[in-house]
């Protein structure tokens, strides 16, 4: 998945520990690019189906530090 924060101290640990939340896993995770004040963070994470992905997802938008989640096809 791919999760635009706010640049702020501690937002992705925020965003891993909403993830671990959900018992996912996370493979990898990246930082495609950063821009003023905002962070483009890229996620792998190992999911159950498409209900446990979307929980997830669920919970990371409700973040207030996160801007815009989406799904990237692997």
């Amino acid at each position: 998945i791919q999760i635009d924060t706010h640049n702020k101290p501690g937002v992705l640990a925020e965003v891993a520990a909403t993830i671990a939340d959900c018992d996912s896993n996370i493979e990898q995770v990246e930082v495609l690019g950063r821009h003023e004040d905002v962070s483009m963070l890229s996620f792998l994470l190992q999911v159950r189906d498409r209900k446990h992905l979307a929980e997830i997802l669920r919970n990371v938008r409700k973040m207030p530090n996160v801007i815009r989640v989406s799904r990237e096809c692997a």
